[in-house]
């Protein structure tokens, strides 16, 4: 048998070496990685893809280790969460070596946490049945923390918000007479064939989820009393303004589909009536975001994020969440934003009375 390095010895002593060996369990690196790509899932198959995603996230973070130089015959025991901060801070900014020979692409938080989740669950599998010598527990976490300190969570979700320029380059370039092709080249279509600017300007006025407008019907069109219903909505069932611009330009919508022959169910619609996936718009979106060469932080959930924020000016807290559709105060605080400076003098007003 090799000679052990000095950082196993100093983790484990060599009869526990010998004796974990014979065990069978995995003591360094090498076998960790070895092991790994052995996990038949948690219902015990996977699937080509599944296989192929684990193996090159398992192989991204064995390079990564071993420029660290962390090598295969080094302790697994001498991982800990510290390593796999550095090693995700790192992956997300890319240009990290891949088994292919080629350099990573920096990764999104989603995308961060669905390969984090591979390698954690690479932990969990030989720690079901205590294989590991000297792990206890699992050193992965898998959770990204968003921000370090409020102020930049502050900053990072009031840049979510559309401004209020963007918006209007929006609406002026789409003004209802073109469409946007799969091919990203722009088309003279009639109005009856254009839902984007029906979407920009629902969205701008309501607030509403992209998801909860693609699903709202019609029907749920309350025209005496100015109110939309949704009813496949995130959070339930719940009703939302429009205020009187926004109806007269629905109504017009309405009847230039009724004019060339169309009854579709839903608000946005195709132009043979049919209903519009919710992931079709947004790719729609990005596609004239970028013909504008407005930049790709200007997303349709700012839209959303805007509205919450021109609310708050005015309204009550209660109100506003109300308006949001949400159960919890602290989630509409999330899209208000306020700063404390923006208040200071109502604040001192009320501790004066």
């Amino acid at each position: 048998m090799k000679r052990a390095p000095e950082v196993i010895r100093s983790e484990i002593s060599m009869s526990q070496i010998k004796e974990a060996r014979q065990a069978g369990k995995i003591v360094t690196l090498g076998q960790f990685f070895e092991r790994a790509v052995q996990d038949p899932g948690t219902r015990g198959r996977n699937t080509e893809a599944t296989q192929a995603l684990r193996q090159n996230a398992l192989g991204i973070l064995r390079i990564w280790l071993r420029q660290q130089g962390y090598h295969d015959q080094r302790a697994v025991a001498e991982l800990a969460r510290d390593h796999f901060d550095r090693y995700t801070a790192d992956r997300m900014k890319g240009g990290l070596a891949t088994p292919s020979g080629r350099s990573s692409k920096p990764l999104g938080k989603k995308a961060m946490e669905r390969e984090l989740q591979i390698l954690k669950r690479a932990f969990n599998f030989m720690l079901e049945d205590d294989e590991i010598e000297g792990v206890t527990r699992n050193p992965v976490k898998a959770k990204i923390r968003a921000f370090e300190n409020v102020d930049e969570r502050r900053t990072a979700l009031r840049d979510r918000s559309i401004s209020d320029e963007q918006v209007q380059i929006l609406l002026e370039n789409c003004d209802s007479t073109f469409e946007v092709n799969n091919r990203g080249a722009v088309e003279d279509r009639p109005m009856t064939s254009c839902y984007m600017h029906t979407v920009l300007m629902v969205l701008s006025e309501t607030g509403l989820r992209p998801g909860e407008l693609m699903k709202a019907k019609w029907s749920a069109v309350d025209w005496a009393n100015g109110v939309l219903q949704i009813t496949e909505g995130k959070t339930g069932s719940r009703k939302v303004v429009l205020d009187d611009a926004l109806l007269d330009y629905l109504r017009d919508r309405l009847e230039n589909l009724q004019s060339v022959g169309l009854n579709p169910k839903t608000i946005i619609c195709k132009e043979d009536g049919t209903a519009v996936p919710v992931q079709s718009v947004m790719q729609a979106f990005r596609r004239y975001r970028d013909r504008l060469g407005l930049p790709t932080s200007v997303v349709l959930y700012g839209l959303r994020h805007r509205y919450a924020h021109r609310l708050s000016h005015k309204l009550t807290m209660p109100i506003v969440a109300a308006a949001m559709g949400h159960t919890d105060y602290r989630t509409t605080s999330l899209y208000t934003h306020t700063e404390v400076e923006s208040v200071a003098d109502q604040i001192r007003d009320a501790l004066a009375s």
